[in-house]
């Protein structure tokens, strides 16, 4: 479980993000996704979380220990894949694994087997175990680092931008990767641009912006969250048809075929559009309605906030 309880991080300079009184709680077995523009504050954010920055004030709690208080302890069970993989580049997969390994207390007798079975479920083969990163795509440093995330098998896991730049296949693979985490109870933060994969696996997702948590949606809340559009086909349109579609939102009319947007019944009730019109004896032979996604609800959110 993630805890941030009324967390702030200032900085001197502009550069990074301000982070004010972020409260977020992580369950788990819950994924949460983390949203927002460029500079927002994700990557501070998951920064505060796994340890490598600590807070201005307010407190993160990993499993109920205190992250400043016990770092040891509580890093131990945070699997952190940060979005920009930093180590040296004439280093070898297998060498840098076993170095992480001594971290964990892994006894030296296991190491091997534990790295090198890792290694294999990421999808680096035992061919490029000793292929120096300089000569690896970013795909496979990324592979890597969800390596060595796994390596104390964590309970917790923050995914910052893991699933941007990698091809078809790489994405699949990190999303089955935490669909699985979190089918074994682990509690999972992903950041990522990518809003279409994050609505997919996300339980809530939490839009940041300029360091501050705007909104938190369950899943099951973002077709209200964005526009709907309402595609209808009126047999019989008059001069009069304007009038009732200018009250039930922005129309656009093309002969028998209406374009209704930002309609203003809830998008549960949006087919109660069609009894209104056939009220007015209106003949409506096609009716479909479009509810929003992730991409229009984060849009709408945020639109008068930049």
């Amino acid at each position: 479980m993630i805890d941030l309880e009324n967390v702030s991080k200032t900085f001197s300079g502009a550069k990074n993000a301000t982070i004010s009184n972020l409260d977020i709680s992580v369950s788990n077995g819950e994924v949460l996704g983390l949203i927002g523009l460029n500079g927002a504050g994700k990557t501070t954010t998951l920064r505060l979380c796994s340890g490598i920055l600590m807070p201005t004030s307010g407190k993160i709690l990993i499993d109920g220990m205190d992250l400043e208080e016990d770092k040891r302890e509580a890093s131990r069970e945070i699997g952190w894949v940060p979005e920009q993989p930093n180590f040296y580049l004439t280093e070898t997969p297998i060498n840098l694994m076993r170095y992480y390994s001594t971290f964990y207390d892994i006894d030296p007798k296991d190491a091997d087997k534990i790295c090198t079975n890792l290694l294999s479920l990421v999808g680096l083969e035992r061919k490029y175990y000793r292929i120096p990163f300089a000569k690896m795509s970013q795909g496979m440093k990324k592979r890597f680092m969800i390596a060595v995330a796994l390596l104390p098998n964590p309970n917790n896991f923050l995914f910052d931008e893991t699933i941007n730049g990698l091809d078809p296949n790489g994405i699949k693979f990190v999303v089955n990767l935490i669909k699985k985490l979190k089918s074994e109870g682990k509690s999972i933060i992903l950041s990522s641009h990518i809003l279409k994969e994050v609505e997919a696996i996300s339980d809530r997702i939490a839009i940041i912006h300029k360091g501050k948590i705007i909104k938190i949606l369950k899943s099951s809340e973002i077709p209200e969250a964005g526009p709907s559009t309402v595609l209808i086909r009126v047999e019989n349109p008059n001069s009069s048809l304007g009038t009732v579609l200018g009250e039930l939102g922005d129309y656009t009319i093309d002969g028998k075929d209406i374009v209704l947007k930002n309609i203003r019944v809830p998008v549960a009730e949006a087919y109660r559009i069609n009894s209104i019109l056939v009220s007015h004896n209106y003949m409506v032979s096609a009716f479909q309605v479009t509810s929003g996604n992730l991409e229009d609800a984060f849009f709408k959110i945020i639109g008068g906030l930049t």
